[in-house]
Parts: structure tokens; sequence; C-alpha cells
């Protein structure tokens, strides 16, 4: 086995260390797309408190239709977001 392995090593070092490192960008690239979607939800969940609590006028329909629209965007149903958003702000 290690006289089949060692040739192959030393015929195609660069091969061996474009593919270690392609691995570990594929790796970085998941991580970055978890914690860009994170930070995407939080930003959602910080512009819904800046429009419940800011010095709009808004009514309940304007709310609602606010609501519904973050709830869509966050992908989770309507009656969650608040409980979603309280967990994901102190995260």
């Amino acid at each position: 086995m290690k006289n089949k392995i060692l040739p192959f090593i030393k015929q195609y070092p660069m091969s061996i260390l474009l593919a270690i490192i392609a691995l570990n960008l594929f790796s970085i690239a998941g991580t970055l797309k978890k914690n860009g979607k994170f930070d995407v939800h939080k930003q959602l969940c910080l512009r819904e408190d800046a429009f419940i609590y800011g010095d709009y006028d808004y009514t309940d329909k304007k709310l609602k239709s606010f609501r519904k629209s973050i709830a869509r965007k966050l992908g989770i149903p309507r009656n969650q977001s608040d409980e979603y958003c309280r967990r994901i702000q102190n995260y």
C-alpha cells in the first residue's frame, strides 16, 4: 500500500495541495452562507422593531401587512415571528 501512495504523492504534489485548498474554501463558503442568512434574519427582526417602536403613524392594516411580509421573508408562520425575533436578538 505504501509503495502505491508514495509515488502518487511525489508525482502530483501540487494537485493534492490544490484539492486540500479547494475543500477548505468550500467549508468556509458554507460557514459564511449560514452566518449571512442569520444576519439577514436578525436585520429583518430589527427592521420590524424599528417599524413598531419608531415614530411612524401606522394603522393596524399596515402593521399586519408588514408583519406578514417579514414572516414570509423569514420563512416562518406569522404567529411565531415575535418569539423567533425575540430569541434571535438575544443570541
